[in-house]
């Protein structure tokens, strides 16, 4: 369990439905872990929903979906981002149009809870490089980013080229560049 992460079984039953795609399947069992997140914003906290599915007809299906939650804002703060922003994003179908091989998880749902908080359901992704990342892998993602962050900014549909070779911080004893790609 999470701590200050209540979930109800009606909720992971919806979810759960949702990820298989099916109105019928039965919640067999279920558990939650939370995942290592660096948020700059406050009252957010990331976790993994996992659990078994009885579809009606069929064998026992594994699922797994993330939930973002945003807390509300406890106090007046200079943060003006109460979640919003992400929400308005999911919801105007810019994450389903991104360039090149970038994809964004889908979004399930959207609840938004008693407290003023937000609760998003999201696609569980897994990284093809199992979190073990080389940093000639980091090179790439960094070029990609910074081509699809100018790309948004001067308003282009696909990736701009940004030039290359791109500089990156160096560690001691060894120097890096690497290429876009």
């Amino acid at each position: 369990m999470v701590a200050g992460l209540d979930v109800s079984r009606g909720q992971v039953q919806r979810a759960m439905r949702q990820v298989l795609g099916s109105s019928s399947a039965g919640l067999s069992s279920w558990e939650l872990d939370q995942l290592p997140y660096l948020s700059i914003l406050p009252g957010r906290a990331l976790a993994r929903l996992t659990g078994w599915a009885a579809p009606a007809a069929g064998r026992n299906a594994r699922w797994s979906t993330v939930i973002k939650v945003i807390a509300p804002p406890k106090t007046a703060s200079t943060v003006t981002d109460s979640g919003q922003r992400e929400v308005l994003a999911n919801r105007s179908g810019l994450r389903t149009e991104l360039p090149g091989r970038f994809r964004a998880p889908r979004v399930y749902r959207i609840d938004h809870s008693e407290d003023g908080g937000t609760w998003l359901w999201l696609e569980d992704l897994h990284d093809i490089h199992g979190r073990r990342w080389h940093l000639e892998q980091f090179c790439r993602a960094r070029v990609r980013h910074i081509r699809l962050a100018v790309a948004h900014l001067f308003g282009h549909r696909g990736l701009v080229d940004v030039g290359t070779p791109w500089r990156t911080w160096r560690s001691p004893g060894r120097a890096s560049c690497c290429h876009s790609g």
